[in-house]
């Protein structure tokens, strides 16, 4: 009786099998070729003598390299670093995966060959022995099936790479799909360069670098930025600002106490700069650039105006220029004495700063109008309330009903200064109204008294100019599209006055922001940049005795725009070089921590990995890790940033 030759598990339909599967893979591996070839710079392969395996989560995976890329110094250079990385074109899908490095093996010839001297005569040094492949150990990280289609999201590998599939060193585009940075095409918020710690990973064959973005709804989850003076946090604030302005159209409201964020008015000079301008090049595709559109939140104290006799708007914008833009100007050798002064509106005021056909600003004078009459006590006492943070809960509790009961005296005042005696006149031992009459105990009535009188040596009530009432400010006028606004307090001296207006602006801007959403307005994307953020959000008040009741307040605020900021559009971006000294709900509330080198007491606070700490603690400057389980595929990276696009000079060091 014949047998079937094709019966199933013949040994003909064996070799048929094999002999169509050889081809398959033959095909495919000729396809793998082509596609490492298109998406890369080809180094080796899977090696095909050591298997790749996944056991228990541990991976082994070993790359060859061939002998030809040893002639290539930076493919070399490249390989050989462990943090680095590859790519690879799995044979039997055709994934595209990225690989990490590991580890980097090179022995000589006899090393390969196991041969080991006999004789203790050291042998003779020759080049030829070194003309061996290297082994490059990897980690797979992630894939994409098909690299063509751009909505394409990376993957997680779950299974071992083919022997022999080819490897090679992914292009920066490659390199940026594979960890899933979004582009800026399609809402990504480009930060620095990829670098292994200090290194950019710059790829000679594309004259450029992968770049890192965060994702622009994770800003909404707010950014804490960290380092040492010098290490690079203004260098990359200023960086950030104006991509977010730029390229993004947003509208960033920046605290600014020592014209730092003014000066970005400017472009830099890059003959003063002495770093490498390429890495501005990839990041923003030139190497020089100003921000049209700025405007300045100019707080203003009654003081400043008398001592300067200064007399009307324009007089204020002369003022201005002479004291902050004009020093700049002359750096970029503008040799106008005098700039074009236009005031654009009285009411709010507005004085266009015209210094070139170029670069304008727009300042806006900003103070607090407090003048108290029969209508609006009551509503005095809260706005006295949503002004000092430095009320304890229980004072802030009591004042609308103390405001109301001495409705009459009040009524009569003309100043702050006047409300607060009615009020400690009224606590006297004799009257002891507020005591007896409204149960308020001793220290309550003592607090209240004493921030009012506080509040009076802010000196930013009532302010006037030529007989013009300076005003609040509704954030309509200054949060716009595609513009900095800076709130400059270089004339409000005393911290605990620029925290409060801090403060007060947060809630402002916050309130309107919600207030639009509800109404169906749309506003630009928002944030809220803030320096020396441990001055603002200290961790232990500010030396005061209600500082305790001062961080509650603070840590009340934050938590609810943080909570409620993805909703309304509205980040916050917080930097400080005392991280330890900045309020944990601060800490906490960031998403996303751009960290420059640190102090090693620092490390703890910031809860970095294991696996970095002895990285961030002598990291080079302009080295950042970034840490955003929010805003990046994989949580963590190192970034290297340029120094600013804009101008960035130490005004208090110039003559």
């Amino acid at each position: 009786m014949a047998t079937d030759e094709k019966e199933p598990g013949s040994l003909t339909e064996q070799m048929e099998t094999l002999a169509k599967l050889r081809n398959i893979f033959q095909e495919n591996l000729s396809r793998a070729k082509v596609l490492a070839a298109t998406y890369g710079y080809p180094i080796g392969r899977v090696s095909g003598f050591e298997p790749s395996s996944i056991e228990e989560g541990k991976v082994k995976c070993v790359c060859n390299v061939d002998v030809k890329t040893l002639d290539n110094e930076w493919a070399i250079r490249w390989i050989c670093s462990p943090g680095n990385y590859l790519a690879a074109v799995d044979i039997k899908t055709l994934d595209v995966v990225l690989l990490k490095i590991t580890g980097a093996w090179r022995g000589s010839v006899q090393t390969i060959l196991g041969i080991k001297p006999q004789v203790t005569i050291p042998p003779k040094v020759s080049g030829e022995e070194l003309a061996t492949e290297p082994k490059i150990y990897v980690k797979p990280v992630s894939l994409i099936h098909k690299l063509e289609e751009l909505n394409e999201r990376p993957k997680v590998v779950t299974y071992v790479l083919d022997p022999l599939s080819p490897v090679f060193i992914p292009d920066p585009s490659v390199l940026e799909r594979l960890m899933g940075i979004p582009e800026r095409e399609r809402q990504g918020v480009v930060i620095g360069v990829l670098s292994n710690v200090d290194m950019p990973l710059l790829m000679q064959p594309w004259e450029s670098a992968p770049k890192v973005a965060l994702k622009l709804k994770s800003l909404f989850q707010h950014v804490l930025i960290v380092g040492s003076t010098g290490a690079g946090k203004t260098s990359f604030t200023k960086n950030l600002i104006y991509e977010l302005v730029k390229n993004h159209g947003a509208s960033v409201l920046a605290i600014d106490s020592t014209q730092e964020i003014i000066q970005m008015l400017f472009p830099n000079r890059p003959k003063a700069l002495k770093e490498e301008v390429s890495l501005r090049k990839i990041l923003y595709e030139r190497n020089s650039d100003k921000i049209e559109k700025v405007m300045v939140l100019l707080l203003l104290t009654d003081k400043y105006i008398k001592d300067n006799q200064i007399q009307s708007l324009e007089e204020l914008g002369k003022k201005y220029w002479k004291d902050v833009l004009q020093p700049l100007a002359k750096l970029h050798d503008l040799k106008a004495e005098e700039p074009h002064i236009k005031i654009l509106s009285e009411s709010p005021p507005e004085i266009e700063i015209k210094i070139n056909d170029d670069i304008s600003c727009t300042v806006i004078p900003y103070a607090i109008d407090l003048k108290p009459d029969r209508e609006n006590i009551e509503k005095l006492g809260i706005k006295l309330m949503q002004l000092n943070p430095f009320f304890t809960e229980r004072v802030r509790a009591i004042i609308p009903r103390v405001f109301k009961e001495l409705k009459e005296d009040l009524a009569k005042c003309q100043s702050l200064d006047e409300i607060g005696e009615v009020i400690r006149r009224k606590d006297g031992r004799r009257s002891g109204f507020l005591r007896q009459q409204l149960g308020i105990f001793e220290a309550m009535a003592n607090n209240l008294i004493y921030n009012i009188f506080a509040m009076t040596e802010w000196d930013i009530f009532n302010v006037e100019i030529g007989g013009v009432q300076i005003k609040e400010v509704s954030p309509e006028y200054f949060i716009k599209e595609a513009t900095l606004t800076v709130v400059d307090l270089y004339i409000i001296e005393r911290m605990d006055c620029q925290n409060a207006l801090v403060l007060y602006l947060l809630d402002q801007v916050f309130e309107w922001k919600r207030r639009m959403r509800k109404e169906g307005r749309n506003t630009p994307p928002t944030f809220i940049v803030i320096d020396e953020a441990h001055n603002r959000f200290p961790q232990r008040g500010l030396g005061r005795a209600e500082g305790e009741e001062f961080t509650k307040l603070v840590a009340s605020k934050l938590t609810r725009i943080a909570r409620e900021g993805r909703k309304e559009r509205l980040g916050l971006i917080l930097s400080t070089q005392f991280p330890r000294d900045v309020h944990g709900a601060v800490r906490s509330l960031c998403n996303t921590k751009i960290v420059f080198r640190v102090d090693k007491n620092d490390v703890e606070v910031l809860d970095i990995p294991a696996e970095y700490r002895h990285l961030v603690t002598s990291m080079d400057d302009l080295t950042a890790l970034v840490m955003s389980p929010v805003g990046l595929r994989f949580g963590y990276v190192f970034i290297k940033v340029p120094l600013p696009i804009t101008e960035h000079v130490d005004l208090s060091a110039m003559v």
